[in-house]
């Protein structure tokens, strides 16, 4: 593999872990790249600034859940659990794979305002409704919610937890087992609550070095 190539790549998993885990407004691009090892100003050449660099991210994981929805219709005959089988490969996404997903994506969809990235991450909850639950109503947007209330944040559990989780669900979102009183949301609700206003933000303190990244550190 290229060099650039595994750069660009550690990259965007290091800002999905922080845009994950800070928000956009809250994870730096020299946090982001000190933890990928990389020049702060790579981040300049391989994706033009941090919006650039959050919606690659947003596009890597889109990519990859969609690859894997993709691969397993492929491998598969298609029958009467087509659409369970979706639903199992999409809950194994981003349950247990990808568990930065829910972070990424639900926390800012949830949030009012179409300003970046809140409007974009709402436009593709609302795509994922619709390649998954065929543009039906479902119970993934409230257990999303109960995911992110939680006092352990989703992809800071075990992956084992995880996988409990989406083994624990069926297709309608109905726990099979006990996987949990968070897991047991009703069914046929909307996928996407109102949003709600975000608290006033003051932004992350910013180090007197990280001048040299002109401008990309919030």
């Amino acid at each position: 593999m290229p060099e650039q190539q595994r750069q660009s790549e550690r990259l965007l998993n290091e800002a999905a872990i922080a845009f994950a885990q800070l928000g956009y407004a809250g994870a730096s691009v020299r946090t982001i790249a000190d933890a990928a090892g990389i020049n702060g100003a790579m981040v300049s050449y391989y994706f033009g600034s941090k919006e650039g660099l959050f919606r690659a991210v947003l596009a890597d994981r889109d990519g990859r859940i969609r690859e894997r929805l993709t691969w397993s219709e492929r491998s598969a005959g298609r029958g009467t659990a087509d659409s369970e089988r979706r639903w199992r490969v999409y809950l194994a996404c981003v349950l247990v794979d990808f568990p930065d997903f829910i972070h990424l994506v639900w926390s800012h969809a949830l949030l009012a305002g179409d300003d970046f990235p809140n409007g974009e991450c709402r436009e593709l909850v609302a795509e994922h409704s619709d390649l998954v639950f065929e543009g039906e109503p479902s119970a993934f947007g409230p257990l999303a919610v109960e995911l992110l209330g939680s006092r352990i944040a989703l992809m800071d559990r075990p992956a084992s937890e995880r996988q409990a989780l989406a083994d624990g669900l069926s297709p309608a979102l109905k726990p099979r087992g006990r996987v949990g009183k968070r897991a047991k949301v009703k069914s046929q609700t909307p996928p996407l609550p109102d949003p709600v206003e975000p608290a006033p933000d003051r932004g992350p303190a910013v180090d007197a070095g990280d001048d040299f990244l002109g401008g990309f550190v919030d």
